[in-house]
């Protein structure tokens, strides 16, 4: 995270607060997983949960070589209105 960091600010020009909020989302998600998957490993037991957790990596992994060179948040003037 923290050469990501350095990369949004040296690469992309963000700004030090912008290039620490745009790690929020994943901040947050990461630890609304753990206190889920905290309260799954009674029912579904520990080897079903690690099993599920690697492939959902291993689906991330694939992935980031798709990500554009450009980078950056969506464009709100792009974003499709509901």
């Amino acid at each position: 995270m923290l050469l990501l960091t350095y990369y949004l600010q040296a690469n992309l020009g963000y700004q030090p607060l912008h290039a620490g909020l745009s790690f929020l989302p994943f901040s947050c998600s990461l630890i609304a997983a753990a206190t889920r998957g905290a309260a799954l490993v009674p029912g579904a037991g520990p080897k079903q949960l690690m099993v599920s957790g690697i492939a959902v990596a291993l689906i991330g992994a694939l992935r980031l070589p798709q990500i554009e060179q450009t980078g950056g948040l969506p464009d709100p003037e792009r974003v499709p209105r509901a």
